[in-house]
């Protein structure tokens, strides 16, 4: 695990005792990492491309470390789903001619 900074450190501390019931909110994590959405939303990301497991829910309840291999699953799951709609959606856009919307 690579946390670099002391707002990656803030955020994990945060998820890590957060749970899925209780999950470490947006507003939360801003509060202690003391970066924008923007940037919590991409350091929740970093620290998923470097393995921690950091979970959440498909609306915007929160985050958190998950507990167990069945609960990281469960996110997997949901996680999967919404990257195969948005290749679904990319595939289409893809298909699409230019200019074939008239106004």
């Amino acid at each position: 695990m690579k946390i670099q900074t002391r707002a990656q450190l803030n955020v994990y501390t945060a998820c890590v005792h957060a749970d899925k019931d209780h999950p470490a909110t947006r507003q939360q994590l801003i509060a202690v990492s003391g970066l924008s959405d923007r940037v919590v939303r991409k350091e929740i990301e970093y620290l998923r491309k470097q393995g921690i497991r950091i979970c959440s829910t498909n609306n915007t309840a929160g985050y958190w470390l998950a507990k167990t291999e069945a609960e990281y699953k469960d996110f997997r799951r949901s996680y999967a789903s919404r990257l195969y709609e948005g290749l679904r959606t990319l595939s289409s856009m893809d298909r699409a001619t230019e200019g074939q919307i008239e106004l």
